[in-house]
């Protein structure tokens, strides 16, 4: 399996060198450029291509909005993933308007291990593109990884309860709602934290979210 090439995009010197640390401690993935503005971006996108694109959603005074940017990098980019990073409800709003054109989101303030998790997913979302031969942009449509800890106060509730080993149905009894109802919650959770199955929800780190 090949390397996969980052360039970050984020004013913050300090995110910059953890984030640096990070990636590059790790098998298959390498920093190849962090750049400060979307002027860099460009200068470095023209030296040679990268795999992996991190995009902070705020980006500096004067610069185009972030749904610009995106757009302007995924019609001219087919074989690389975005990927958005943000802090804030606004910034998960704004992933979710990019939805078709990214492949994936993350909440800076989730830890390291989420971060890598996600990373690696669209890592090995690219391979299996590269096996297809697929041209299409590389975007995962409704399977988004969308990494962020922006739970409700039920639906935090409710993965409280299934991480003690209560069933939907017994959630509902305890909770006096319906069965429908409580699935909706546990689907919404799922995807809000990109857990894929039942037992993930055992190894999350609840009071953190």
């Amino acid at each position: 399996m090949m390397t996969k090439n980052i360039i970050i995009l984020d004013d913050h010197p300090i995110f910059h060198n953890g984030v640096k640390q990070l990636i590059d401690s790790e098998p298959l993935l390498e920093v190849l450029d962090m750049c400060r503005t979307s002027e860099e971006l460009f200068f470095s996108l023209s030296l040679g291509p990268a795999d992996i694109l991190l995009l902070d959603c705020s980006l500096p005074d004067g610069e185009s909005n972030i749904l610009e940017l995106v757009e302007q990098l995924s019609l001219q980019l087919t074989d690389s993933a975005l990927v958005l990073m943000g802090d804030s409800v606004s910034h998960q709003k704004i992933a979710e308007q990019c939805s078709p054109m990214i492949a994936g989101y993350f909440c800076k303030t989730l830890p390291a291990e989420n971060f890598l998790i996600l990373l690696h997913r669209v890592r090995r979302m690219l391979n299996n593109e590269s096996n297809n031969n697929s041209k299409c942009n590389i975007v995962m449509q409704d399977n988004i990884p969308f990494v962020s800890n922006r739970l409700s106060v039920k639906e935090k509730t409710v993965m409280k309860y299934l991480q003690k080993g209560l069933s939907v149905t017994q959630i509902a009894e305890c909770l006096n709602r319906s069965v429908k109802t409580i699935s909706s919650q546990k689907r919404q959770a799922m995807r809000k934290l990109d857990l894929k199955n039942n037992r993930d929800i055992f190894e999350l780190k609840i009071n953190e979210l």
